[in-house]
């Protein structure tokens, strides 16, 4: 491998168009040597840190360009980061803290109004009852409620999307 190429050579060798070429010239992220040649071995490096394939090994350097070029190359990677975040959020793979807190409050009072409608319902069921009876119905009670809880997670979740919408509703009422 040539230690310097022409700006049509590089382009080939790194698989990106002269014209993105020319753009990452313009800005200053890649130089050329007097001759007009691109050193390799620095625009590797560069376009490995653009493209996100490295973060530790920024090239070095105390002056103010090789700085630039530095700072440039890792707010372009953190960009790329964030719109890459983004995406995932919009697709649903993420989900934002507020919405999850908010999905959780909901999912948890209306188990609390679950488990509050069966301590009134238990009452009339255990009156004259023996002990072994009123065992019995606490089992099956129990029981039905956890399966319940388990397994119907999407039930509660409706419902506690339509107590949201019920509280916005009396919100802007008022």
């Amino acid at each position: 491998m040539k230690q310097f190429m022409s700006v049509s050579e590089y382009s080939r060798h790194c698989g990106i168009s002269r014209q993105n070429l020319h753009k990452h010239l313009r800005t200053g992220l890649l130089i050329k040597t007097p001759d007009g040649k691109i050193d390799v071995k620095k625009a590797d490096e560069v376009l490995k840190i653009l493209h996100g394939e490295t973060v530790d090994n920024i090239p070095g350097g105390n002056d103010y360009l090789s700085q630039k070029r530095q700072a440039e190359a890792r707010y372009r990677t953190a960009k790329a980061s964030l719109a890459e975040l983004d995406l995932q959020v919009k697709r649903g793979e993420y989900k934002l803290t507020k919405q999850v807190q908010d999905d959780l409050s909901f999912l948890l009072y209306a188990m609390k109004q679950r488990l509050m409608g069966w301590s009134r319902s238990l009452p009339p069921q255990l009156s004259f009852k023996d002990e072994r009876q009123i065992m019995g119905i606490l089992e099956q009670q129990t029981h039905f409620i956890l399966t319940e809880l388990s397994g119907g997670i999407r039930k509660i979740a409706k419902y506690a999307k339509g107590y949201k919408a019920t509280k916005k509703r009396t919100a802007k009422k008022t």
